[in-house]
């Protein structure tokens, strides 16, 4: 019985393959649905058919509900994921196609399509460091044609490997020459290696979230990549002052797990444009002047001023954290408000004055004019500018302060590249902004694991921020007398 049973679906599976063979597909879908009733070795293969059609009939999605169905009871077979992947890049779902051509390779390592499929579909997920070694294999296992040639060409290319590159597009042009998008880049390719070499280089994004895994390394790897620290060296016991919100208060902290000497003049929220922090730096300077300097010797206190302008006589390096672009400036003339430290004075304030965030050329004008006093405290420091992470508290510009938060950052972050790029100030630019929220969004959540608080940056990432400052600017000896040392 069993044999019988056996002979027969083996029977109903030949009559399908011939069927679908001479295009008698009426023939072909009945006996398919007959084998996917059978519930037998041959099963597969009716739904691997039907499959198969419902590609032809643009159907990818019904065709991965198919097969999935049945992929945990033929684990060995490789055509199944082979088209659930090809069902998924219908779909562009690239990576939900992944899992399964890595399959498809594991089954079959030495299958082309298996390689040329998974190179593929990590080309399109944008991965091409990745996708280079299966399209390399797929080109070795069998004779190219001209689409894996021309992948494999413009893979080469992402990855500034330019002599292979050209050999596979001329591989490419010679398998297609009346193709006319081979012809176009064929074109292209030969100027970009004729002549000289250009001193610019191309940098990509980092391709997999598997980058974004270690913050630390992250820094290292993709965002401090050429950093120039213009030779200074921070050896200990040298005086080191963060200047701004809250996250420079952080930032002292974190220096302060090394020996140096560390101090923090900080900026409360009402003083954290650039207008206000021009503001304290008149009133450092020359105490109060006027009715601006007077608030804000009131909110940071004036028995403290000596001690901040000594801190800063003697500091060795300076890192001064912008905070926000908007402030408070009165309707009719024009000048800076700033607000008391009182809870209810930014309510008082919006009754007179208008909230408005600055441009990117007024605050490229304060800071010159904050470095500039700095100069004259101490010509000797180094000033490095960093943009906090700290979010903007509140808004009546916008009806969302989260878009109001990416205005007042990003207009901060055009004017400290501004700065920077001003040699007379000679100041350098430290990215603790993008750590903390360029590349957060493909780590994980950074604020608020320490204190539930939506503002505040993680003590781990401020520690992993500073510790690669030290790794690049700091001596051995204090590298050594650090953290865990």
């Amino acid at each position: 019985m069993v044999e019988s049973g056996i002979s027969a679906r083996e029977q109903l599976a030949e009559a399908l393959r011939k069927a679908a063979g001479e295009g008698n597909l009426n023939e072909a879908d009945r006996l398919a649905d007959l084998l996917c009733r059978d519930h037998g070795a041959q099963e597969s293969l009716g739904y691997i058919y039907l499959a198969q059609r419902d590609l032809m009939n643009r159907q990818p999605a019904q065709a991965v509900e198919r097969l999935t169905a049945i992929a945990d009871r033929f684990p060995q077979q490789p055509d199944i994921p082979f088209l659930i992947a090809r069902a998924y890049g219908d779909q562009y779902r690239h990576g939900r196609a992944e899992p399964y051509l890595r399959r498809v390779v594991e089954l079959i390592p030495d299958s082309g399509p298996g390689n040329y499929a998974l190179g593929r579909n990590l080309y399109k997920a944008g991965r091409g460091t990745e996708a280079a070694p299966f399209l390399r294999k797929a080109a070795a296992l069998q004779p190219p044609s001209a689409d894996l040639a021309l992948m494999l060409a413009r893979t080469l290319v992402g990855l500034d490997e330019m002599d292979e590159a050209a050999a596979w597009m001329d591989k490419a042009l010679t398998l297609a020459p009346d193709n006319a998008e081979i012809k176009a880049e064929h074109a292209e390719m030969a100027r970009a290696i004729a002549g000289p070499q250009s001193r610019q280089k191309f940098v990509r994004w980092p391709e997999s979230v598997q980058d974004f895994t270690d913050m630390k390394q992250l820094m290292r790897g993709h965002i401090l990549r050429g950093y120039d620290t213009h030779g200074f060296v921070l050896r200990p016991d040298m005086g080191v002052v963060t200047q701004g919100s809250c996250f420079a208060g952080n930032l002292a902290n974190s220096f302060r797990r090394y020996p140096l000497k560390v101090a923090n003049i900080p900026f409360g929220e009402e003083h954290n444009s650039t207008y206000s922090n021009l503001a304290v730096a008149r009133w450092l300077a020359a105490g109060e002047v006027d009715d601006t300097t007077a608030i804000v010797a009131e909110t940071m206190g004036a028995e403290n001023r000596e001690q901040y302008v000594n801190a800063l006589r003697a500091a060795d390096l300076f890192v001064y954290t912008l905070g926000v672009a908007p402030a408070f400036f009165d309707r009719e003339t024009g000048d800076l408000r700033m607000p008391r430290n009182a809870a209810a004075s930014k309510a008082s304030l919006i009754r007179s004055a208008d909230f408005r965030t600055t441009t990117v050329e007024e605050n490229v004008v304060n800071v010159t004019q904050i470095l500039e006093i700095l100069r004259d405290f101490n010509p000797r420091c180094l000033v490095v500018l960093s943009l906090s992470p700290v979010p903007l508290a509140s808004t009546s510009e916008f009806p969302s302060a989260i878009i109001a938060d990416c205005v007042s950052k990003s207009t901060l972050r055009v004017a400290a590249h501004q700065l920077t790029q001003n040699r007379a100030l000679k100041a350098l630019y430290w990215p603790s902004f993008e750590v903390a929220r360029w590349a957060s969004g493909h780590h994980g959540r950074v604020y608020g694991n320490d204190d539930g608080s939506s503002h505040h940056l993680d003590f781990k990432v401020i520690d992993d921020i500073i510790d690669n400052f030290i790794e690049l600017f700091a001596s051995p000896e204090l590298k050594a007398a650090g953290p865990g040392k």
